[in-house]
């Protein structure tokens, strides 16, 4: 009787690379699933990065819209200008104020101050803007000029302000001898570019200030 032929224990060359193969697609499907985390993570990270911005820069702006008050002799208290740049709002608006928030290091103890908002293009985000806030402790003879600067934000898209009236309408510009029943404030920013080149995530966010003094 002839004996039986026992072939070898193992894997044929096809099994091996079917394998291989196999294990390389899903490496990639979970490679693929990471990179994409990672991704979605660092978009919810800038987004809320950005709205604590926008709201800090409004939360300012009510401090110092508050104390806005009508100096004596100086019956232009609130000038407010709109206007455009890099293809969005860039408004401007200044005004007297009691708010003592003195951000700038070099300023000095006072009960009365003048402050303005503006955007203006950001040298180092071409196409956007950046928001300034001016700071002027004391009263000039001119509440529209002077002080120091300090950037509040960066990469802004648009920077808008409306004044409602005692007529009970809201309008774009101010240039009244009194101040506005109210001040409705809008800004958005835009984050960082993410990988691939996909442009950053627009955030906006908007308030309406009241202003104790106005109206």
């Amino acid at each position: 009787m002839a004996g039986r032929i026992i072939k070898p224990a193992g894997f044929t060359l096809v099994e091996v690379l079917v394998t291989v193969l196999v294990a390389s697609l899903l490496l990639s499907a979970v490679y693929a699933a990471f990179l994409g985390s990672i991704d979605a993570r660092n978009r919810c990270e800038d987004a809320s990065r950005d709205s604590r911005l926008c709201q800090g820069v409004l939360a300012l702006l009510e401090r110092d819209l508050l104390g806005a008050f009508v100096p004596p002799g100086l019956p232009a208290c609130l000038d407010g200008t709109s206007g455009t740049a890099q293809g969005g709002s860039a408004d401007r608006v200044e005004f007297a104020t009691t708010s003592d928030a003195r951000r700038a290091p070099e300023g000095t103890a006072s009960d009365h101050g003048e402050v303005g908002y503006r955007a203006e293009p950001d040298p180092d985000a071409p196409g956007l803007l950046r928001l300034v806030r001016r700071e002027a402790q004391g009263l000039s003879g001119d509440p529209f000029a002077g002080g120091t600067l300090e950037v509040l934000a960066t990469r802004v898209k648009w920077f808008q302000i409306e004044y409602l009236g005692a007529d009970g309408t809201w309008a774009t510009e101010w240039h009244a001898e009194g101040l506005p029943r109210a001040v409705r404030a809008s800004v958005a920013v835009l984050g960082e570019p993410s990988g691939g080149g996909t442009p950053g995530r627009e955030t906006a966010l908007s308030t309406v200030i009241p202003i104790p003094a106005g109206g």
